[in-house]
């Protein structure tokens, strides 16, 4: 864990000094990386080398929209653009895990059916 939090600390000084860094796990075919729950995983990471939560939110969403070069259309909830949104149940700016308390999913404004856990 020691090597994970120095790693993410080098990459917090690479985005203090204005580099874009983006959340984004590579799937790539490994067997540790379960699309979606890594994402919030690469999260934790994040916070774990001193991201602020709210930092760690824009690099999940706008950063990444600007570094695929879609930041007209994805990346911020503002009138025009695409609406791919969630909804949670606990705050994220609280703890960066919070995001995997997954309310409702929305895409294109429309909300998406959800797997029960009974």
């Amino acid at each position: 864990m020691a090597v994970m939090k120095s790693m993410m600390q080098d990459l917090n000084r690479l985005h203090v000094m204005g580099i874009n860094v983006v959340v984004g796990t590579d799937l790539g075919g490994r067997p540790f990386i379960v699309p979606g729950y890594s994402f919030h995983e690469e999260m934790q990471l994040f916070e774990l080398g001193g991201f602020s939560t709210e930092e760690i939110i824009k690099c999940a969403t706008l950063n990444a929209a600007k570094m695929l070069r879609v930041d007209e259309d994805y990346g911020s909830i503002e009138k025009g653009k695409v609406a791919d949104f969630i909804i949670l149940d606990k705050n994220p700016l609280e703890q960066i895990s919070n995001t995997l308390s997954i309310h409702s999913v929305y895409k294109n404004g429309t909300i998406q059916p959800r797997i029960q856990n009974d």
